[in-house]
């Protein structure tokens, strides 16, 4: 664990199969059942080579991490964000999405997409910060229960 008060300089990486464990259980502290993710799903994304899957790491701490899939030769999809909550504000989230908005650049995508809770103002926020914009509602998005945005960002290349 890391404090509140101490200067996190990370690095960003591809994660590799040493990391399925920490980004696993980064993720079940994060989100409810039924919206974390299980094992096997980080396992398929770190070997699907449609996904990228980048670490924010400092001294082998793992601060944060983001999925990125390849949806076809124009967009793509932030599939997750997440970053300890002791670091969150502090800029992680943001070095995380412009690495995979680079990595999308120089695969000539046109477009990134993303769904976000409607409750979650804060990530909404966060994410229009970014240049993501809301394009439209997904009722029932999570378990069909909970209404998403969708939100897209277009690259500039």
């Amino acid at each position: 664990m890391i404090s509140k008060t101490k200067v996190f300089k990370p690095s960003i990486r591809k994660a590799g199969f040493g990391d399925l464990s920490a980004i696993h259980s980064l993720d079940q502290r994060l989100f409810p059942p039924g919206v974390r993710f299980d094992f096997e799903t980080f396992y398929f994304h770190l070997v699907d080579p449609a996904s990228t899957i980048l670490i924010a790491e400092e001294k082998d701490f793992i601060g944060g991490f983001v999925i990125f899939e390849r949806l076809s030769s124009k967009a793509g999809s932030i599939v997750t964000i997440d970053v300890t909550p002791e670091l969150q504000g502090r800029g992680i989230g943001a070095k995380l999405m412009g690495a995979v908005s680079k990595i999308a650049r120089h695969s000539g995508l046109r477009w990134i997409i993303l769904q976000v809770s409607c409750e979650n103002l804060g990530a909404k926020e966060f994410y229009e910060k970014q240049g993501y914009a809301v394009t439209r509602l997904l009722k029932g998005y999570y378990q069909g229960r909970e209404d998403a945005w969708e939100m897209k960002r277009k690259l500039v290349n």
